[in-house]
């Protein structure tokens, strides 16, 4: 149990180490101004921030032959599949970076995510609870607050 234990860890480390390192050297400045757009959008007060860019990752040789050596699904879940022909989005190509941020109130958590690709923010009510479907007039939506400005 404790070999299997650390091989999980080392091939984790390698991962990680390898997306830090292709992230490093595959960084320009377009992707500065993008990265450096998104985190802006976050609150300034949060604990832990995860910025991946899936633009720069796709074309990355390493992320390439990550793929190859990972075993392939032989067909899409159904559900995935229908979630693709109804809006036509598809994380693996048109996500191209996201920041995640969360912050710790007390003993609350709460986490902040902001996504740039080629998406629709529609794409949130493509499945919706029974009660939205039943009655959507009295269904309470989000609010989009400005919050403060840096």
């Amino acid at each position: 149990m404790k070999t299997r234990f650390w091989i999980v860890s080392l091939v984790a480390i390698v991962f990680f180490v390898g997306i830090a390192f292709a992230i490093h050297h595959l960084g320009s400045s377009d992707s500065n101004a993008a990265r450096e757009s998104a985190l802006a959008l976050l609150p300034s007060d949060t604990n832990t921030v995860v910025f991946v860019e899936f633009a720069q990752l796709r074309n990355s040789p390493f992320v390439a032959a990550l793929r190859d050596w990972a075993p392939q699904p032989q067909q899409l879940d159904a559900e995935y599949a229908k979630f693709l022909q109804d809006t036509g989005f598809d994380y693996e190509r048109d996500l191209d970076r996201i920041a995640v941020a969360s912050t710790k109130r007390g003993s609350q958590n709460t986490f902040f995510a902001v996504g740039d690709g080629r998406f629709s923010l529609t794409l949130r009510l493509y499945n919706p609870a029974p009660l939205v479907a039943a009655d959507p007039a009295h269904v309470a939506l989000p609010v989009i607050e400005k919050a403060g400005c840096a």
